[in-house]
């Protein structure tokens, strides 16, 4: 039974709801009027698209009481929230970056290896968590989403410690690229020798981003919502660093324990973070991206 909630008198019949509405949930009769196909209903993902879409304010989505559906929906990470009108903030009219700006803001961002030892203030952290991530987009509105923050060298160099036996069994292991092995005896050599740490470099904190593995699609979403952290940090003057090569041990037993990540769980995104101590003067230059179209006129335009 669908859980949408349609004020038929304040209807416009402008089907926007029924354009954005992904899974087909909503549709307009003959006179304009929304209404739900029930042989849809059981697909809504409620990710709300029809309320906010709605110029009349005319559509809610409540949500499901049926528990089985219930069950299925939290499996697959669904958060089912009522949907209201009245409870949805306004769309933000700006302002925005400008395309020269945001253009600049992509360009500028830079992995950074040396970090202050100044923490981020959890103010900060949370303001990008609850405001900014909470928005990024994921396939099917999936919402499982969880966080760990690691702070203080102490706790960052007792999840490197963990790591290291990983890494020197992986510099051993034939299946694994000439050049990846290179790489994974280094990282070993550094922190035995020297406590030079090339899994986490300076940095004095760490999230790392992971949810239920029956939760699909995992990956795509949290490295959605991990860009989204790093260009919004890097507005506040925040430095960050994709934690790659930590990504290929994460999910061993005892760093899964370490970061509270449950069996069940897995970890699917880290990024080390901080205030860097120096900038960067210069933009790299990058290969170009190949660029091809397939048009309807394709013939016309060889």
């Amino acid at each position: 039974m669908s859980q949408l909630v349609v004020e038929e008198r304040a209807c416009i019949g402008c089907g926007r709801c029924q354009i954005a509405c992904p899974m087909g949930v909503i549709v307009c009769g003959e006179n304009g009027i929304a209404g739900a196909d029930e042989t849809n209903a059981e697909v809504c993902i409620h990710c709300g698209q029809c309320v906010a879409a709605c110029p009349a304010g005319a559509i809610s989505l409540e949500a499901p009481t049926d528990a089985e559906l219930l069950e299925e929906l939290a499996d697959y990470g669904i958060d089912p929230l009522p949907a209201r009108p009245g409870d949805q903030e306004p769309a933000e009219p700006g302002p925005f970056p400008t395309p020269e700006q945001f253009d600049s803001l992509v360009r500028a961002r830079r992995t950074i290896r040396d970090y202050r030892v100044e923490p981020v203030g959890h103010d900060v952290i949370e303001h990008l968590v609850h405001q900014v991530l909470t928005f990024a987009p994921t396939g099917h509105n999936i919402r499982g989403l969880k966080t760990v923050v690691v702070e203080g060298r102490e706790r960052i160099d007792q999840l490197t410690d963990l790591s290291i036996p990983y890494f020197a069994q992986l510099a051993q292991d034939p299946s694994c690229h000439s050049f990846d092995r290179k790489v994974f005896a280094r990282i070993v050599s550094a922190w035995r020798a020297n406590r030079i740490d090339r899994v986490f470099r300076t940095g004095h904190q760490a999230m790392f981003t992971y949810c239920s593995t029956s939760i699909p699609p995992r990956e795509p979403a949290v490295l959605l919502n991990l860009a989204y952290f790093q260009l919004a940090a890097l507005t506040r003057g925040i430095g960050t660093a994709w934690a790659g090569y930590f990504m290929i041990v994460a999910n061993e037993p005892p760093i899964k324990q370490f970061l509270g990540v449950s069996p069940g769980e897995s970890i699917h995104g880290a990024v080390i973070f901080g205030y860097p101590r120096w900038s960067f003067p210069r933009t790299p230059a990058r290969p170009d991206i190949p660029l091809r179209y397939l048009s309807a006129h394709q013939e016309e335009n060889r």
